[in-house]
C-alpha cells in the first residue's frame, strides 16, 4: 500500500469518528431542546391557568366603583334615617319635658 492510500484511510477513519461524535452530540442536544420546549409548554400552561384563576377572583375597577357607590348610598340612607329618628326622639323628649315640666312646677 502506498503512503497516500494509508493517509486517505486514516483521514477517512478520523473524519468518520468525528462525524459519529458530532452526530451523537447533535442527538443529545436535540433531546435537550425537546425537553426544554416541553418544560416551556408546561410552564406556559401553568401561567395561563394561574392567569385565569386570578381573573376569576379579581374585581375590575368598574365593578368596585359600583360596589363602593352602593355602599356609599346605603350609608347615606342609613345616616339620613338615623338623623330623622334622632330628631323625632328629640321632639318627643322635648314635648314630654315641656308637658311634665309645667305640671311639676305648678
Amino acid at each position: 500500500m502506498d503512503s497516500s492510500a494509508i493517509i486517505s484511510i486514516v483521514l477517512g477513519l478520523v473524519f468518520s469518528v468525528i462525524g459519529w461524535l458530532l452526530s451523537n452530540k447533535d442527538k443529545k442536544q436535540e433531546d435537550e431542546i425537546k425537553l426544554l420546549f416541553k418544560k416551556r409548554d408546561e410552564d406556559a400552561k401553568e401561567l395561563t391557568d394561574l392567569r385565569i384563576k386570578i381573573a376569576e377572583q379579581h374585581y375590575q375597577k368598574p365593578e368596585l366603583d359600583t360596589k363602593f357607590s352602593d355602599i356609599n348610598a346605603t350609608l347615606k340612607s342609613g345616616f339620613t334615617q338615623l338623623d330623622s329618628g334622632i330628631k323625632e326622639m328629640s321632639k318627643s323628649f322635648m314635648s314630654h319635658i315641656t308637658e311634665h315640666g309645667h305640671k311639676d312646677s305648678q
